[in-house]
């Protein structure tokens, strides 16, 4: 009785060798992937690495959970009430899952409404929650008789993010609060993934390690210039939005911390907010108008001083975009 016939024999030798290959590698990814843990990285992998909190049955942490917008791997728990203790910090979050007061959808009649995109920088890592540059610039502004300006500056920053993903969150939340001004926050490590203490990771991991690698190295390549990085693509997305929704847009730009005190080339971000039609504004002028700093413990992420100079910033742009009568309380002594 002769057996299967030879192509059928070939095809079924090529797809045992594929399965021998592909088995063998996850194997040794999983192998690497123990071996080259050092004892912190082991420790985070059950616990969030942005705050040292522990994972729950739900696959979040008590600040950071899976997120359904579609673009958008994770975002910030709605309603939480977090004391980080390697920060030093609490860290609340209004019902609609961002580190804000609480917000209605609709604004209050008469009010205008600005959304600020961004990062760790936006969120406020290095700061409480009312000492953001977003929470100070709405409490800056007044009116000329005193009276606090009818805007509202919405902090809708998540730490990790890059500016494609804040694209997703304009394309998810845009519609439902009705912004008359959207602000988005560059900071210069937004053309790659990955700075985000290992959430994105976290998030995106599957059973497989051979697939999480792959898909690794996709976003490497990406992020090496052989597609459109993510500033690009995210600047793209969110000027087609406002156009569409007829919004003025405005990208700011955090500069690195000790702020050069000699000027140079526009960061990137700008150069890209400009080649797409939205406004910008360059913070490092602000920082070296009012001083030598340093405004960061870290290099990256503005001190309670570092947020308030954007803040005033972000302010007075805020009044003549939207051209409303108000003005920036002055600077106490």
């Amino acid at each position: 009785m002769s057996g299967p016939p030879r192509p059928v024999r070939r095809l079924a030798s090529w797809a045992l060798g594929v399965a021998l290959f592909l088995g063998t590698a996850e194997v040794g990814l999983r192998l690497v992937d123990r071996l080259g843990r050092d004892p912190e990285a082991a420790r985070l992998v059950s616990v969030d690495g942005a705050t040292g909190l522990a994972w729950g049955a739900d696959g979040g942490s008590p600040l950071h959970v899976a997120s359904d917008l579609p673009g958008v791997v994770y975002g910030l728990r709605p309603s939480a009430d977090v004391f980080v203790p390697g920060f030093h910090r609490r860290f609340v979050t209004n019902a609609l899952g961002f580190r804000d007061r609480e917000r209605t959808h609709t604004p209050p009649a008469g009010v205008r409404r600005v959304l600020v995109l961004g990062d760790s920088v936006t969120f406020g890592w290095q700061v409480d929650g009312d000492q953001t540059f977003t929470a100070r610039a709405e409490a800056l502004l007044r009116t000329p008789d005193g009276a606090p300006c009818p805007v509202e500056i919405l902090n809708l920053g998540v730490g990790g993010y890059d500016t494609e993903q804040e694209a997703a969150v304009l394309s998810a939340w845009g519609p439902r609060l009705s912004p008359d001004l959207v602000v988005v926050a560059y900071v210069f490590n937004d053309h790659g993934r990955g700075a985000d203490a290992g959430l994105w990771d976290h998030f995106t991991r599957s059973r497989s390690r051979l697939w999480d690698a792959l898909r690794k190295a996709r976003l490497r390549l990406e992020a090496a210039g052989t597609t459109p990085d993510p500033v690009t693509r995210g600047l793209e997305r969110i000027a087609a939005w406002l156009d569409a929704a007829q919004v003025p847009g405005l990208v700011v730009a955090f500069p690195p911390f000790p702020v050069s005190a000699e000027g140079g080339p526009p960061p990137q971000g700008l150069v890209e907010a400009a080649r797409v039609g939205l406004g910008t504004l360059d913070l490092a002028p602000a920082y070296r108008a009012a001083g030598p700093g340093p405004w960061s413990a870290d290099g990256l992420h503005p001190d309670a001083a570092g947020h308030e100079v954007a803040a005033r910033a972000v302010a007075e742009a805020v009044v003549e975009v939207l051209g409303v009568e108000c003005g920036v309380e002055e600077a106490r002594p």
